[in-house]
């Protein structure tokens, strides 16, 4: 990985770094001593902000006192966890190696270490969830004090042995008017709690929004290192080989590790609409007539059908989705795609 980062270090059109970012996995299995390699390995060929934020992803039970505060030392300042429930029964049909109680432990830890910057993800739409569970779960959640929430539906994946189940009839499909259920209770208890509702995911209190994940949102450039790491340069995107022994052994012979695809005006177009519908932020439809108009003039009539119907608001230029209906964002931003 830092010889990948010798080999791209001109890839970002700036060097400045306003963020970066342990994920994919679980990047806390790393040593002091790696983590510290890695960084250094940034710090020497890029110019990092003074406060930029620097997150680790990492589940409650890989984070002792001790990791913690070996964390804060190296200048991790942002915690994202890995809790999904508070409920012990949940945790369990999830197997998850951690507990309630550790969950709640490593978030008191964290503060003491002196990471303040928390992040805890949450997960809804499981089969056994009832509505009791899921508000009992947001409310612990919200009693952490963590200043960011990311909550997302579960999702059964091809050749996991959820799938397999399902489809030998021994677990439960998810039941899409339950989750939707759950999404508008989600929405409903966190605003009550001061959190914004800033992506279709992702809730803020006092603006605290991920420095990391809003670059994607608002196709900003970024650099992904390691195997399967995507990025993105404003024009084209690469994502590295996912095969760990495959990946090294490319980088140590000079030989392509990654593989390429240069996006074209349509594919820009329909990916400025996605993301933007998928935020507060929204669409600025000058953005639209300015850079993609042949794309946008041609669709501009489901735009203002959406607008009648009130899904869609139309404020100072820019479109953002009624509230009511971001659980179906990605399906009604793909009907508006060129």
């Amino acid at each position: 990985m830092r010889h990948e980062l010798e080999l791209r270090k001109d890839y970002l059109p700036d060097n400045t770094l306003k963020s970066i970012y342990f994920g994919g996995g679980t990047p806390s299995l790393l040593n002091n001593s790696q983590l510290e390699k890695v960084l250094h390995q940034i710090q020497r060929l890029y110019n990092v902000e003074p406060d930029a934020e620097i997150t680790l992803e990492a589940n409650p039970d890989d984070l002792s006192s001790e990791k913690l505060h070996n964390l804060h030392m190296l200048g991790i300042n942002r915690l994202s966890i890995g809790i999904q429930s508070f409920d012990e029964g949940i945790l369990k049909w999830m197997n998850r190696a951690h507990t309630a109680q550790q969950s709640l432990q490593c978030l008191e830890d964290a503060k003491q270490a002196g990471i303040h910057q928390l992040s805890i993800d949450l997960i809804y739409g499981i089969p056994s969830l009832d509505v009791q569970m899921w508000r009992d779960t947001l409310c612990k959640a919200i009693e952490t004090g963590a200043q960011h929430i990311s909550a997302y539906c579960l999702t059964i994946e091809e050749k996991t042995a959820l799938y397999h189940a399902v489809k030998m009839k021994q677990e439960k499909p998810v039941d899409e008017e339950a989750a939707a259920q759950q999404f508008e209770i989600l929405t409903d208890v966190l605003d009550m709690h001061g959190f914004e509702h800033y992506e279709i995911s992702n809730f803020a209190r006092y603006k605290q929004y991920a420095v990391h994940n809003k670059s994607y949102w608002q196709n900003k450039p970024y650099l992904g290192i390691g195997p399967s790491a995507h990025s993105f340069d404003g024009v084209s995107r690469q994502w590295n080989l996912s095969n760990n022994q495959g990946y090294i052994k490319q980088i140590n012979t000079g030989k392509d590790f990654f593989e390429q695809e240069i996006l074209t005006k349509k594919d820009r177009y329909n990916e400025t609409v996605m993301t933007g519908l998928r935020t507060i932020w929204g669409v600025s439809e000058q953005v639209l007539l300015n850079e993609f108009a042949e794309y946008y003039l041609t669709t501009r009539n489901k735009f203002d059908a959406y607008k009648k119907e009130g899904i869609l608001a139309f404020d100072n230029g820019v479109y953002t989705l009624v509230n009511s209906h971001r659980f179906m964002a990605d399906g009604i931003a793909a009907s508006l795609f060129a």
